[in-house]
């Protein structure tokens, strides 16, 4: 199986070949040879199969190249992981250092998040945010909307238990204790997001955030228990104990 790691792509997918076409592209520069241009068949999660051609060996093989011009539109291509950490989707080290950390851009940028309809990169991408002309195409580990910290609420701005949760770069949305769901099949929690966005189902809970939160969880076979702040909340949480 071809890995989803890009650059190692190229060398299971060489390995693949016969010998003829193996020296037909040693004589080529691969597209993801290069650091600016990236197949999207090896990319994460999104695995599809290459197809032969007599001209190049490749056929069905979209890529892109950030910054590029299609339709008179500048395109950028983004990720966006379970920390919700924002990436050029093409780095190749995902991880603190290499996210993109200005909160100014970062909530500017998940502002404007809709549901990719542009006819462009419409399944690898099914996140779109518009600035003028330009266009950042958003692919997610999860959700797009990843709610990263939570935060006590201004007193004049205070509402419910007075608490809020913060995604994006200052981005935020009351804490409704009551509404936190988990996934019983990969243990990740989830909230609910602002009424009208473009993902209407819960917005998953960062990894680091969730387990903090998880430590006020009594799990019970038909639904748990979630203390916070001296209140107990019944939630939508059923696991086997």
């Amino acid at each position: 199986m071809l890995s989803s790691s890009w650059c190692k792509g190229s060398q299971r997918f060489l390995s693949l070949l016969s010998s003829t076409q193996t020296q037909r592209l040693a004589q080529l520069q691969l597209p993801w040879q290069t650091s600016s241009v990236v197949p999207l068949a090896v990319k994460k999660g999104n695995i599809r199969p290459f197809y032969t051609s007599t001209t190049l060996g490749l056929k069905g093989c979209e890529t892109y190249k950030q910054g590029q011009i299609a339709n008179k539109r500048r395109e950028y291509f983004y990720y966006v992981d379970h920390n919700g950490f924002l990436f050029l989707d093409d780095t190749k080290m995902k991880n603190f250092t290499s996210q993109l950390k200005d909160k100014h851009f970062l909530d500017f940028f998940f502002k404007r998040v809709e549901r990719n309809t542009s006819g462009r990169h419409e399944e690898d991408f099914p996140y779109l945010s518009r600035c003028g002309r330009e266009l950042n195409f958003l692919n997610c580990d999860d959700t797009p909307f990843v709610f990263h910290s939570l935060r006590k609420q201004d007193e004049a701005e205070a509402s419910q238990n007075g608490w809020e949760l913060v995604f994006a770069g200052t981005c935020t949305t009351p804490f409704i204790p009551e509404k936190l769901t988990m996934d019983e099949e990969t243990g990740r929690l989830y909230h609910p997001g602002i009424n009208g966005s473009c993902f209407s189902r819960p917005w998953l809970v960062a990894s680091k955030l969730a387990r903090e939160l998880s430590k006020n969880i009594q799990f019970g076979s038909s639904s748990s228990k979630f203390t916070w702040k001296g209140q107990t909340y019944t939630v939508d949480i059923k696991m086997d104990v």
